[in-house]
């Protein structure tokens, strides 16, 4: 499998590309109306956050389409309608599809679900109305996961992570959202009051079953509950705001659990099996863009090991370390040797700024950051070169991957394009048919990855005047 990152524009990630490029189109197709419920009684004082449906196509993967409406920009008003448009599906067939609309409180940001789900048989163009209806609430906790988990003593499985929402009343789960999962590295998120299957697709093998935050804030699934010592960190952010990037709409983020370190299915067995260990920052800083108040003035504090209040902090688990000995591999945080290794990972606090709650893992699967103090990306690192390049002058791409995956992966495309527009962004599942749409070019195949890459790009009119305007696809 292929990995892929994106860098200056977006963080991306695909499995199976060529699959996107090659499969033969039909002319029949499934469009899936979900009303939107009324902003009246239960859902008086809520706005519609996102929409989700899965379509199960039979001899494929379930098929997962999102729709956000996080801001005033896309915001959608109350009483009409949301289509999903579903093209290429067989003539004949039974599809089963599922839809899920999440509503959250326009001043607490608690959350209501709302399921429901349909079976029908395609015949030319097919229309599919699937009325959602009250599948549990959350009072908006959430928690972000991430680390390694481990079913031997040195590596775990790979392939496509679905998260998969369980809506309850012996509904099958459905996918909200697919990740990367590494030998072991990913990513993955937990809501109160909801379940969730964390499930690697290509093996049926799940990580979690039936996964929760319960009332008392504990991370609870079907094994048990999580417990956190010095090789899993639970860093509490409570409530707040932020600015949205590109937007003068002002976000709400709820109370979090910022949740690092390493897992397994055999009692902490394969964990224990070696020394491991997380290390954050005891300092106190102020972190940029995480603001106590939606007027944003006063800005939240994270202060490591203590605090109270608004206050970004420890709440359990992990091993505290100066500034100086997490961010220079040095004293009581990981050494060099453990750092390499991935048997030591680092709560990165610096990269709230502008990655949000989940940019403390420095990770963006199978990458691993390189610029540690960097609130911007700092995953692949840029430099042009007027010389020392294998042509006339270059830019130098660097980057390093995350311990273990470069034995699982098969290879890394580089992809650029041109293009004066600086905007940012986050875009996951893209084909080879989405590159080429959206201006990329093939440039480099990197056949067998080493942990730290170096990738040279040169001609097409580079100059130390342009360089800033091409943009790279990994």
């Amino acid at each position: 499998m292929r990995k892929s990152l994106l860098w200056t524009v977006y963080f991306v990630f695909i499995f199976g590309a060529g699959l996107g490029c090659t499969r033969k189109s039909d002319n029949n197709s499934v469009r899936v109306t979900v009303p939107i419920n009324q902003k009246i009684g239960a859902l008086v004082n809520y706005s519609l956050d996102i929409a989700i449906i899965n379509v199960q196509i039979p001899g494929r993967p379930a098929l997962l389409i999102k729709k956000e409406f996080h801001d005033s920009a896309t915001a959608v008003g109350y009483g009409t309608s949301i289509t999903f448009e579903v093209p290429n599906v067989p003539n004949g067939v039974s599809v089963f599809i599922q839809a899920l609309n999440v509503y959250k409180g326009d001043a607490t940001g608690d959350m209501k679900f709302y399921y429901d789900d349909a079976a029908v048989t395609v015949s030319g163009v097919t229309d599919v109305n699937i009325s959602v209806k009250p599948s549990g609430t959350s009072n908006g906790k959430e928690a972000q996961i991430a680390g390694r988990y481990l079913t031997s003593n040195s590596g775990g499985p790979s392939g496509t992570l679905a998260i998969m929402f369980e809506p309850g009343n012996g509904k099958p789960a459905m996918v909200v959202e697919r990740e990367a999962i590494v030998n072991g590295w990913f990513e993955g998120f937990a809501v109160q009051g909801a379940n969730f299957d964390f499930l690697v697709e290509e093996t049926g093998f799940k990580l979690f079953d039936d996964l929760t935050i319960t009332a008392g804030g504990a991370l609870q699934h079907i094994g048990g509950t999580v417990s956190f010592n010095t090789n899993r960190l639970n860093m509490l952010k409570p409530a707040g705001f932020r600015k949205k990037y590109g937007s003068s709409d002002v976000e709400p983020e709820p109370e979090t659990q910022m949740i690092l370190g390493f897992f397994d299915n055999n009692s902490d067995v394969f964990v224990n099996a070696v020394s491991r260990k997380v290390v954050y920052p005891t300092g106190s800083e102020g972190v940029p863009n995480a603001f106590v108040d939606a007027a944003l003035t006063t800005i939240q504090d994270y202060t490591g090991a203590s605090g109270s209040g608004s206050n970004i902090r420890n709440s359990a688990g992990g091993t505290g370390a100066s500034f100086d000995n997490v961010y220079t591999l040095s004293g009581s945080g990981c050494s060099p040797a453990e750092f390499a290794s991935g048997t030591c990972l680092i709560f990165y606090h610096a990269k709230m700024a502008n990655n949000g709650r989940e940019g403390f893992t420095g990770m963006k699967l199978p990458f691993r950051v390189v610029d540690a103090l960097s609130p911007y990306g700092g995953y692949v690192r840029s430099k042009f070169k007027y010389n020392g390049c294998s042509g006339a002058h270059c830019i130098d791409l660097k980057w390093d991957l995350l311990p273990g995956t470069a034995a699982v992966i098969d290879g890394i495309d580089v992809w650029r394009k041109y293009s004066t527009d600086s905007s940012g962004g986050d875009e996951r599942n893209l084909t080879c048919g989405d590159l080429k749409g959206k201006g990329f070019g093939l440039v480099g195949i990197i056949a067998a990855p080493a942990v730290t890459q170096n990738f040279e790009f040169s001609g097409e009119g580079l100059s130390q005047s342009n360089y800033n305007n091409f943009q790279f696809y990994l």
